[in-house]
Order: structure tokens, then sequence, then C-alpha cells
């Protein structure tokens, strides 16, 4: 990725993240909420990432998996709740739905680290390029989460 799309990915990722600050609430209340939870797991994947001498995750993949697990995890499964996500729940024994997204995170972010270990960094392609070698891995797929 050429340097000057890092600042476009940075802001991107953080206007989206912090959107009800930034623009009042999201149509989903629910949606910028997550949104907000999913990016401090980012977060806490990058300290994870450096403490184990990986590389940190790019801006491109960061706004990836903020938007991937927001829009196609967080938010559906709020919705079906009725905006209800609460932190002990969503059909998982005792893990909360943000604690199995960060889980995943971790999951995508060390295998794709692990499988680029020349990398400065963890493009989105290279998330894209693990997926298929994690999918049975991650619990955000686990049906007892949509079943119910």
């Amino acid at each position: 990725m050429q340097d000057r799309f890092r600042p476009v990915y940075r802001d991107l990722y953080r206007a989206f993240s912090d959107w009800p600050d930034r623009f009042g609430p999201y149509p989903l209340a629910s949606f910028s909420r997550g949104a907000g939870e999913i990016s401090a797991s980012i977060d806490g994947v990058q300290e994870r990432l450096k403490q184990n001498g990986l590389p940190p995750l790019r801006e491109d993949a960061q706004l990836l998996l903020l938007t991937c697990f927001t829009q196609m995890v967080y938010a559906p499964l709020a919705i079906a709740a009725g905006g209800r996500l609460e932190a002990g729940g969503v059909n998982y024994g005792d893990d909360g739905v943000v604690v199995i997204i960060a889980d995943d995170l971790w999951t995508i972010a060390s295998s794709a680290a692990r499988s680029n270990p020349d990398a400065s960094s963890i493009s989105a392609h290279s998330v894209l390029n693990v997926l298929p070698t994690v999918w049975d891995r991650m619990k955000a797929g686990d049906s007892r989460i949509w079943e119910g």
C-alpha cells in the first residue's frame, strides 16, 4: 500500500469507530456501540501482536476487520436481540459476543502475522488470504450463536 493511503484508512477507521462522537447516533444505536467495542478489541489485538513480537495490523486491515465484524456479526446479532446484546450471553455459554469477536480477531491477526513472518505490518490482503485457514476456528461462525 502506498503511504499516502495510510492516513486515509486510519481516518476512516477512526471515523467509523468513533461514529457517535463525531456524527451523532448511527441509525442503529447498537451498530455504533458495537463499532466502538470492536475497535477497542482491535486495539487490544495490536498490543498482543506487539507483545508477541509480531507485526501490527496495517490501517487497511484494521478498517476491514472493524467493518466486517461490526456489520456482519455484531449488528445482526444486536438487531435480532432487539438491541440488547449483553456482555454475558448471545447463545454462546458464558462468553459475550464482544469476547467472541475479540478471540476471532486475535485468531485472524496472529495467523496472518505468522503466515507473513517478514512483513513489517499485516495488510488487508494478508487478512483475507488467511481467512480460509482459520475459518473453522472462528467462534463467530459457531451455529449456537445464530440459532437462538
